[in-house]
């Protein structure tokens, strides 16, 4: 009997404990590339986000300056960590291109001289959803839309001129894109000179520190500030936002 009763109690203390879900993050900055333009603040980028998602106590890893190679296997072992009921975000800064419909996202050998060349090279976003498909709930915060950095040839460049758009999502899952389509993401921040970040995740990690804002709220706020300091020096950048996320989600306890 006095086996049984303390059975029953194991079991009523794993019932009531609270089963939580992993949070989980990839963070990638792209500064150093060595046959198209290198960037300044990709990797400060990077470092200030990661620093904000394990103060908000995701298990953050964090990698920078990959090749083609290790772009994909940070990628596909990242996948093989997440399971179902994790929430899970996916940052990347560094250069980016559209191609057609397909948002690419750009190692640091990249080096395409068409764009059959070019789509063996990157990273589609659309590979990145799926990587992320078993959360449930997953954020891509993509700051890569700057001037497309592959010289013009004739009269025609290698994907748009600038900007990046981005593609639908499946349920649970939402992507913001630090510009719109043929706009450009300011590499600086508006009246803060001494600042080594871009506009989009300076704005972006303010906005996600607030204590008790929910994450649908913050991203519209992100949108939003980012397009009214943008606009202080005549610049349009407004990010694009895709939302299917359910429920309410937090990144910040209140």
């Amino acid at each position: 009997i006095q086996q049984a009763i303390q059975l029953i109690g194991v079991l009523a203390l794993a019932w009531a404990s609270p089963v939580w879900a992993a949070r989980l993050a990839l963070v990638i900055g792209n500064d150093s590339y060595t046959q198209v333009s290198t960037l300044k603040n990709a990797g400060n980028d990077a470092r200030l986000m990661a620093s904000t998602l394990r103060s908000a106590g995701f298990e953050v890893i964090d990698h920078f300056n990959l090749d083609r190679n290790r772009l994909y296997d940070v990628v596909d072992g990242f996948q093989k960590r997440i399971h179902k009921g994790d929430e899970v975000i996916f940052y990347f800064s560094g250069h980016g291109v559209q191609l057609d419909n397909d948002p690419m996202l750009l190692p640091i050998d990249v080096q395409a001289a068409d764009e059959k060349k070019l789509k063996r090279e990157a990273l589609p976003v659309l590979y990145v959803q799926d990587a992320l498909k078993d959360a449930r709930v997953s954020l891509l915060v993509i700051d890569a839309c700057r001037d497309n950095p592959f010289p013009k040839t004739g009269t025609r460049s290698l994907g748009d001129t600038r900007g990046l758009r981005p593609p639908d999502v499946v349920k649970g899952q939402a992507i913001i894109m630090s510009a719109g389509r043929n706009q450009k993401a300011l590499d600086t921040v508006p009246g803060e000179p001494n600042q080594r970040n871009g506009l989009f995740t300076h704005e972006f990690v303010r906005v996600i520190r607030t204590p008790g804002l929910d994450l649908r709220s913050a991203l519209i706020k992100v949108r939003d500030d980012v397009e009214d300091k943008a606009a202080k020096i005549n610049h349009e950048q407004r990010p694009s936002l895709i939302d299917d996320m359910r429920g309410s989600f937090y990144l910040q306890a209140s």
